[in-house]
């Protein structure tokens, strides 16, 4: 059984539940990419499933706005734990890797304002000519409400990544971020959640490449359980050398709860990208992703 199917089937036999409140919440995730450069004929292909749960410490009141928003409206803490199995193939060749994600976080309001985040994952990979790799991932996040709809949050995030056996590479990938989230309501269950974040990064490659990525996302309900979303991304790199990448995403999607406890959640997205290499002729791209994820809360 595929996983959609699983993900079909899963919905099915929860839309009769419901709950006013909740303290825990799953999530069973879906995603499928192609990517393809122009003039070339082969693809690149990746597929992604994924479980995730959080488990919030009080009661979480669906009632203060829409349900999607239910954990940052009650100003809510918890801990998050996450498992991903990820395949990456090119269509034309024999070359492809896969691997297995974990991670746990903790999230914490304090005071009804104070806002830290702590998040833990490892990633264990593997070529299919048998080369492995491995990568763990840390960041810590502080911020506050600035109202009771409105958050700022800064957050520090390191890479390790580490090709062993016979390719001997590794690097750090560091980053920091300022993220800003505000809801928006207009009467009669209408409200525009908003979401923007500046991120600038530095890799300790042998190029030591430098990058910044600038997201705006907004995402409307029409009524308290049933949202439409829009993001828009814009990332930029540079190394030594003076190549340079540039890549644009683009998401629509929509949510939406059949009941109160059963979320369903589907987007759409392109990328396009270009490098512009100093010493070569530029290339771009294109690549397309969909996303399926349900998620289920009591």
């Amino acid at each position: 059984m595929n996983a959609i199917k699983l993900i079909v089937l899963f919905s099915m036999a929860l839309l009769s539940l419901s709950a006013q409140a909740y303290n825990v919440e799953g999530m069973l995730t879906y995603s499928d990419k192609t990517f393809k450069w122009d003039g070339i004929s082969n693809k690149y292909e990746t597929k992604n499933t994924g479980l995730g749960a959080v488990y919030f410490f009080q009661d979480v009141d669906i009632s203060k706005g829409p349900w999607a928003e239910a954990s940052f409206l009650n100003k809510s803490s918890g801990v998050v734990v996450m498992y991903q199995d990820h395949e990456y193939k090119k269509t034309d060749s024999d070359f492809k890797y896969s691997s297995e994600v974990a991670g746990a976080a903790v999230h914490s309001v304090i005071e009804s304002k104070w806002v830290l985040e702590a998040e833990l994952v490892y990633l264990n990979g593997k070529f299919n000519d048998g080369d492995r790799f491995t990568a763990n991932s840390k960041s810590v996040t502080i911020g506050s409400y600035i109202g009771e709809r409105d958050q700022v949050l800064f957050e520090y995030a390191q890479l390790d990544l580490d090709y062993s056996d016979d390719l001997n590479i590794d690097h750090i990938v560091k980053r920091f971020s300022i993220k800003y989230r505000y809801l928006l309501g207009f009467g009669n269950s209408r409200y525009l959640a908003v979401q923007s974040s500046f991120t600038k990064s530095n890799s300790t490659d042998d190029l030591d490449t430098r990058g910044n990525s600038f997201v705006l996302g907004a995402m409307y309900y029409l009524r308290k359980n049933l949202g439409l979303r829009t993001e828009v991304e814009l990332e930029r790199e540079e190394d030594d050398n003076n190549d340079k990448t540039r890549q644009e995403t683009y998401t629509l999607g929509v949510e939406y709860f059949p009941t109160e406890s059963v979320l369903l959640n589907a987007n759409y997205i392109t990328e396009n990208r270009l490098e512009e290499p100093f010493a070569s002729a530029d290339r771009d791209g294109e690549g397309t992703r969909i996303e399926l994820n349900i998620g289920y809360r009591f």
